[in-house]
């Protein structure tokens, strides 16, 4: 479906392009944990759900850990609302087995990519997006 005279891919670009890079995924896994609820929440019949977290870590704040965040999403797990989680990584990130197990978990999908500015990037934000 278009948005206004674009079409999703290129004002989803558009926007993208327009975010400069955070200092660090700090609190990607206490981010996720609110998304994630609000996303079940919200949940729309018949139509894909998902959330997709782009992050280059390392998660830093120590509230939530990776074993606390896999234990909340497998608890939040409904059949009758599925959520999946979809991750692209950037770079070297030491968070890579949480990000995996949650996408797992959730049957979403997960992605390495070197550089934001990699055509690997580009081909994983696409990807999460169909």
């Amino acid at each position: 479906d278009p948005l206004g005279d674009q079409t999703r891919q290129n004002a989803l670009s558009d926007a993208l392009g327009a975010v400069g890079p955070g200092s660090s995924g700090a609190v990607s896994f206490t981010t996720l944990r609110l998304v994630f609820t609000e996303a079940l929440a919200n949940f729309l019949p018949g139509e894909p759900n998902s959330v997709l977290v782009i992050t280059q870590g390392p998660h830093t704040d120590r509230t939530l850990d990776g074993d606390g965040l896999q234990e909340f999403v497998a608890s939040a797990l409904d059949p009758n609302r599925p959520v999946a989680i979809n991750v692209i990584d950037i770079g070297d990130d030491p968070d890579r087995p949480v990000w995996e197990a949650v996408t797992q978990l959730t049957g979403g999908s997960y992605a390495d990519v070197p550089g934001a500015d990699s055509p690997e990037f580009v081909a994983a934000l696409a990807q999460a997006l169909t």
